[in-house]
């Protein structure tokens, strides 16, 4: 017998691999790192940071993306944490888009 769990998923994750800065409303970075997936939604990044911001607080994320020509550009959106988990000695940190900056 195959039990099947419905996904709670809103939307689609696609693998990404993007340099990664989190920083408070004030603009003091909090923790850098590396996407590994992002949605509609938001992403899901891994930090080396011993002490990364708490769940429910509000960030600022900034992302080197690839742009046209093989140039990388950065884009800003402001967020909130939703959850963390341990992966390995790193922390993945959920985030969620509240808009685009």
């Amino acid at each position: 017998m195959t039990v099947r769990v419905a996904e709670r998923r809103r939307s689609v994750r696609i693998p990404a691999a993007y340099p990664t800065l989190l920083a408070d409303p004030c603009g003091r970075v909090l923790a850098r790192g590396r996407t590994a997936n992002i949605s509609e939604q938001g992403l899901f990044v891994i930090v080396s940071t011993p002490a990364p911001p708490p769940d429910g607080e509000a960030v600022i994320v900034e992302m080197s993306v690839p742009a046209p020509n093989d140039d990388t550009r950065t884009v800003a959106y402001s967020c909130r944490i939703v959850r963390r988990q341990a992966v390995g000695h790193l922390i993945g940190l959920g985030v969620e888009f509240a808009m685009k900056l």
